[in-house]
């Protein structure tokens, strides 16, 4: 019997709440089998102050309520909501998120350097989504890998750059767990930038930890552009990097994806598969900015 181990992943108790000018921030709660939406308006270590829009967004999905209102209507509609503070064990996955994501590989020139990578790839991802605190289990067989990036969901299906142009796009920090045992097992060293291999490595029901906000970006082109984002094991700082230094931006992936959902070495469990189901990136499927 092979050992089993658990791995933890936390993201950091204290975050930058964004002025309403610039973003607004969301985050769910379940107490009891209560599940609460939040539009959060300062954090303290412990506890989360905010105001409950559970009533206006009218279902357990951002995104519904992203596509019933506006950024302006969202920042009215609450203004006569009394702040509540609670406290952030309440705090569940913020997303709605499906099994199947789109990731990206070699998006930042440090990590294409390292890993000898000439351009940007996609693949897909599949993984349910877990929360901030995550168990992550392994065994000696395995060369367990963990990074820290940033998503965005959309309101909508993708299909053209039309799409992506009418769409509302919320962020969020993402976990990405990969089996590094396994990807040397399938990758094609020949070709990295097929993808071969990332799926396998990079899937699993507990590869995909979220952090606890959603961000609704008023301006998501230039918010988007300046995301700092970091990762520590232990104190020790492993990832420091900031969204300007990403190759290409969620724009340019999502045009990608489009463009390049024929490609032919992506395969899963010894099946192929498309990088996008039904050429489309579907609505509340995450994007992974890569790392």
């Amino acid at each position: 019997m092979l050992l089993k181990l658990l791995f933890l992943f936390i993201f950091p108790v204290k975050a930058e709440i964004a002025e309403p000018t610039k973003a607004l921030t969301f985050c769910r709660t379940k107490f009891g089998g209560d599940i609460k939406m939040w539009l959060v308006t300062s954090e303290e270590e412990e506890s989360i102050r905010g105001k409950d829009i559970s009533e206006l967004v009218g279902s357990r999905n951002f995104l519904d309520l992203f596509g019933r209102h506006s950024y302006g209507e969202i920042v009215r509609l609450s203004e006569n909501i009394k702040e509540k503070t609670f406290s952030r064990s309440h705090l569940i996955v913020p997303v709605n998120g499906g099994v199947r994501h789109l990731a990206a590989g070699g998006n930042f020139p440090e990590h294409a350097e390292e890993a000898s990578l000439e351009k940007v790839f996609l693949f897909p991802k599949f993984s349910l989504t877990t929360g901030p605190v995550s168990q992550v289990r392994t065994s000696q067989s395995m060369l367990m890998d963990y990074e820290v990036e940033i998503c965005t969901i959309f309101d909508r299906d993708i299909k053209t750059t039309s799409d992506y142009q009418k769409s509302v796009k919320a962020l969020f920090l993402c976990g990405d767990y990969s089996d590094r045992a396994k990807l040397l097992r399938r990758i094609n060293t020949e070709n990295v930038e097929s993808g071969r291999g990332f799926t396998d490595a990079k899937s699993g029901n507990d590869r995909f930890p979220v952090g606890e906000y959603l961000v609704l970006p008023k301006n998501f082109e230039s918010f988007s552009k300046n995301i700092d984002f970091s990762l520590s094991v232990n104190g020790e700082l492993r990832q420091d990097s900031n969204t300007n230094k990403m190759i290409l931006d969620f724009r340019s992936l999502v045009i990608k994806s489009l463009q390049e959902n024929d490609k032919k070495d992506l395969e899963l469990n010894g099946k192929k598969i498309p990088l996008l189901e039904e050429e489309t990136l579907k609505r509340g499927q995450a994007l992974l900015s890569g790392t």
